[in-house]
């Protein structure tokens, strides 16, 4: 469920959801989705849109939000996953030891 952060800043970014909101709905959907008992990429889209009401979102984000690997990469920021930043973080660490 660690991608659930990433439906709230696509709502935010791409859908216009004011940023607290758009966080209140992603602890909703991840309520819910634990209450199935299934997993977050397992649960339909129609059904993730049923229960945000009015925000209808799109095939091609949801896909991204239940990617873990879209997840990782999209982390470009020091001290993010994504792999470029790690092995630059892990360089730097290396050249401190000698």
């Amino acid at each position: 469920m660690i991608t659930i952060t990433d439906l709230a800043d696509i709502l935010a970014r791409n859908y216009d959801v004011p940023f607290r909101e758009a966080h209140k709905k992603a602890s909703i959907i991840a309520t819910k989705v634990s209450e199935t008992g299934k997993e977050l990429y397992d649960v339909p889209l129609a059904l993730v849109n049923e229960w945000l009401e009015y925000v209808q979102l799109e095939e091609k984000d949801w896909e991204a939000i239940v990617d873990p690997k879209h997840f990782v990469e999209s982390r470009s920021v020091t001290g993010g996953t994504n792999p470029d930043v790690v092995r630059e973080m892990i360089k730097r660490r290396k050249l401190k030891l000698v």
